[in-house]
């Protein structure tokens, strides 16, 4: 599904080998519709079921309006072989990311997700929460001023069970002057 320059909507359902393309990162605008209160992009089997798989989401600003929903994530996905890339994250009331996998597959293909060239910033909680998929590639992350819903309660990044280990490289995490200090700026 190629985003032209704006988009609302109240939720964007994704399932297996769905991709989600803009224009670019500060081009492509996905906005989350006021009034929404619901996860925003969710993996079609979020349930922890079957999960969805090979879902990649490139060269978009997904983005929720200031004070304009009280509760939901920006991006959740339970599935393996997740890939984001050139990604901006802003405004959740919730967590902006949150990803997720098992540390084991029965499957042939690999697991891992690639996420590269993220920005995510001004989240209620953890601007992303990684539990998997596990053994991924992270690299040049910037996490800015989360846990806005309540002070020094969570993370720019929380890295947890089993399946929240990566390869990280090149991670920053800061709080403007004058927001919310959020607990840790990776806690993994």
């Amino acid at each position: 599904m190629i985003i032209p320059l704006r988009t609302v909507c109240s939720q964007l359902t994704v399932y297996s080998d769905t991709i989600l393309k803009g224009k670019g990162r500060e081009i492509s605008k996905l906005i989350m519709k006021a009034g929404s209160n619901n996860g925003f992009i969710v993996g079609g089997s979020a349930d922890n079921s079957t999960g969805a798989h090979r879902v990649r989401i490139e060269n978009i600003w997904v983005y929720c309006q200031d004070g304009s929903n009280q509760s939901g994530s920006g991006i959740t996905i339970y599935g393996k072989e997740t890939n984001f890339e050139s990604i901006r994250v802003t405004g959740f009331p919730d967590n902006n990311i949150h990803t997720n996998w098992t540390a084991t597959d029965t499957g042939v293909s690999g697991m891992e997700g690639f996420f590269d060239d993220i920005i995510a910033e001004k989240s209620g909680m953890h601007n992303w929460l990684f539990e998997g998929p596990h053994d991924s590639n992270c690299s040049r992350i910037i996490l800015i001023d989360a846990s806005q819903k309540t002070e020094a309660t969570y993370d720019g990044l929380s890295c947890r069970g089993g399946s929240g280990n990566a390869r990280w490289t090149g991670v920053h995490a800061w709080t403007n002057y004058g927001n919310k200090r959020m607990r840790c700026a990776l806690y993994c």
